[in-house]
């Protein structure tokens, strides 16, 4: 019989629990800040923002760029590829070399969670007011009634999810 995978979360018990005694594991809280910036910092990005999914990630790269929905004759690969100049990676998979051409962005897909890199300010601010109902970084909801409102969705991560991610980054 072939014994049952173990999740990597076993080895850091300490860390759930700490998050658990937190009370903040629903929202954007210290675990999701940490392994942001350990994923940015890891791939060479100066942002990244965490997602529930990686189908969420591309909607929220997608809409942050004004490109979404895509047209019914649009493949979403090309779109994101020869427009957007995204990358998809997944964790596992070698790190991506970058000495030809980094990606204006990339999508990095932990199995928990998933990832959008990109160097871009205000592409980024963008980025985390579709995935956090309309919020900017540090600021109010964005909704004025202007054309450059954002009305966004909940894509956010839990922190185990993140801590998922952070494990799976440095095993």
């Amino acid at each position: 019989m072939t014994p049952k995978p173990v999740s990597p979360l076993v080895h850091c018990q300490d860390r759930v629990w700490e998050i658990l005694s937190s009370h903040t594991w629903g929202t954007i809280g210290p675990v999701e800040a940490e392994a942001s910036e350990a994923i940015a910092q890891h791939f060479g990005y100066a942002h990244c923002l965490l997602v529930h999914s990686q189908p969420a990630a591309v909607e929220t790269l997608l809409r942050s760029l004004h490109r979404w929905p895509l047209d019914a004759d649009e493949v979403l690969d090309e779109v994101l590829t020869e427009e957007v100049n995204a990358r998809l990676h997944a964790i596992g998979d070698p790190k991506p070399d970058f000495s030809k051409a980094k990606p204006r962005f990339l999508v990095v897909d932990f199995r928990s969670c998933a990832a959008v890199l990109t160097d871009e300010e205000t592409v980024y601010g963008d980025l985390f007011a579709y995935h956090h109902c309309g919020h900017r970084p540090g600021t109010g909801a964005t909704v004025d009634g202007t054309k450059d409102s954002i009305l966004g969705g909940d894509m956010r991560v839990t922190e185990f999810q993140a801590l998922a991610a952070l494990v799976l980054l440095r095993p």
